[in-house]
């Protein structure tokens, strides 16, 4: 259900809390990976699942409830580990819950573990009614990083006439690594960057 290739959530402050080495173990070593790197779900992939229990204790209970939504039937995968900047890495951790799903980059020191940060790259969330998705595009080679994350929301509403209306909107938010979190910059080109990164889900 989780494929790699947003509205980003808001990026975290840091935790108190380490990253217990089963944590960090349970990700291998830090994979080789593209220059640019999409994050979105999909139908099919998965990882190796994580406890709860090693999750809650690496970070601390607002962070915990960040990775999922609410409904007490979630599970977590490690979908990678990758070289962020020099001193940390970022853990790729996958929600799956009923038919809802999102990814999160958890942001690690590399010699304490200890957990600097959060943050959402990709979702899907909705029902018959109305669904919305994100998707990020991470910069990894743009010095400071950089996500480029698209939120999309389709539905349908009520209108005067018999049928209700379909509706799809679109919007991307561009964010740069700056004092320990990512943090929205503006965009040079906000039309161009929407034309030229083509989300994985589509209605």
């Amino acid at each position: 259900m989780l494929g790699i290739c947003g509205f980003c959530g808001n990026p975290q402050p840091e935790s108190n809390a380490t990253a217990p080495l089963g944590l960090v173990s349970a990700f291998g070593q830090a994979s080789e990976a593209p220059d640019t790197l999409h994050f979105f779900i999909s139908e099919a992939g998965d990882g190796p699942l994580i406890s709860d229990s090693l999750l809650k204790a690496g970070m601390d209970s607002a962070q915990f409830e960040q990775l999922h939504f609410g409904t007490g039937d979630a599970q977590f995968r490690q979908l990678g580990r990758y070289n962020f900047i020099e001193n940390l890495d970022a853990l790729l951790i996958g929600t799956e819950e009923f038919w809802f799903g999102k990814q999160t980059l958890l942001f690690t020191d590399k010699k304490t573990g200890k957990l600097v940060g959060l943050v959402e790259v990709s979702h899907f969330y909705g029902g018959e009614s109305g669904q919305t998705a994100s998707e990020s595009w991470w910069f990894r080679n743009a010095n400071p990083p950089r996500l480029y994350t698209k939120l999309a929301e389709h539905g349908y509403r009520a209108t005067d006439g018999e049928e209700p209306e379909e509706y799809h909107s679109e919007e991307g938010i561009l964010l740069e690594w700056q004092k320990g979190a990512f943090q929205r910059i503006p965009q040079p080109d906000s039309l161009g960057a929407l034309q030229k990164f083509s989300m994985y889900r589509v209605w």
